[in-house]
């Protein structure tokens, strides 16, 4: 399982006049999206007044990861747009659109991270972030379990078991939540507040459909889900699966075979798809090319000469 992934999308967010943290967010991005990467993160992160959300912060800084230099390096965002961000304690996200070409002289092979509705049976999460009790000058990792689906709000809770206080979780407010299973991670919500120690160590996360509902109003492409299954069903099996099987059929299967069945032209048709169009402009230039013309006696156009054969155009 590579959960260094985690660490090249987790950003540190600081206030642009004094560099005081403010928390984490996490890049996302997808062949959707083009030229722009959505951040999520915690929308009371960009508030001077927190959770009252009454006093945005006019400009940030983000710290993103260079991985061929080993340290962080800083992009400004001078515009956080309101329309992407949700002012409720029970819907807490927001998202910051950045476009790609600011991010890609730091790390030009931005990661694709994988993002689920559904956990199954799986319980294990694991979160990084930036706490303000390393001065956010450390990217700390925690794991955490399953604890509940809330029933009041559409929200899921985490159970913390380590010896963390609340002074060592403020700062990864914004965080991923990245569910782990065997061999893979997939984010899974956003990490909002936390319920410190002497009320049970508790995470409260947002799902990531908090984001999608943010993007459906602004008409903005969405984050787009995978699957998972049970006992290693995702994905990477099935994709597996299927090279293993074209690879034992061996000489028999070829390219060319696959595409000159005539099934494969019924369903080229059903998807109309752009074989099925070039297939349609080829047979139509054809039957102009090769039938003959007589011209039409209000001299109008070109009609089909009337010993041409019509059923050329099959």
């Amino acid at each position: 399982m590579n959960v260094d992934i985690i660490s090249e999308i987790s950003v540190r967010l600081k206030k642009a006049d004094n560099e005081s943290i403010i928390g984490t967010g996490i890049l996302y991005h997808n062949n959707d999206l083009n030229n722009k990467v959505y951040l999520l993160t915690a929308s009371h992160c960009l508030f001077e007044d927190g959770d009252k959300f009454q006093q945005p912060i006019d400009s940030i800084c983000i710290d993103i990861y260079n991985t061929q230099k080993n340290s962080y390096q800083t992009i400004l965002c001078n515009h956080i747009n309101e329309n992407l961000i949700l002012k409720n304690n029970l819907e807490d996200v927001a998202v910051i659109i950045l476009d790609k070409e600011k991010i890609n002289p730091i790390n030009t092979s931005l990661p694709k991270i994988k993002v689920i509705k559904e956990r199954c049976s799986y319980n294990s999460f694991h979160i990084k972030g930036f706490p303000y009790a390393t001065k956010g000058e450390e990217l700390d990792a925690i794991n955490v379990v399953w604890k509940q689906k809330m029933t009041e709000s559409n929200r899921f809770q985490l159970q913390l078991n380590a010896d963390y206080t609340e002074h060592n979780i403020k700062g990864f407010s914004g965080s991923g939540i990245f569910l782990e299973t065997i061999d893979e991670v997939y984010l899974y919500g956003i990490f909002t507040r936390f319920r410190e120690e002497e009320r049970g160590r508790v995470i409260y996360c947002q799902y990531v459909e908090s984001v999608n509902n943010i993007l459906r109003k602004d008409f903005l492409p969405l984050v787009t889900y995978t699957y998972l299954g049970e006992n290693g069903l995702n994905p990477m099996f099935f994709s597996n699966q299927v090279e293993k099987e074209i690879k034992n059929l061996g000489p028999r299967f070829n390219e060319k075979l696959n595409f000159d069945l005539p099934i494969a032209q019924v369903f080229n048709t059903i998807s109309n798809n752009s074989t099925y169009h070039q297939n349609i402009i080829a047979k139509t230039d054809k039957w102009l090319t090769e039938i003959s013309y007589e011209i039409l006696n209000d001299n109008t156009g070109l009609y089909p000469s009337r010993y041409t054969k019509l059923s050329n155009f099959t």
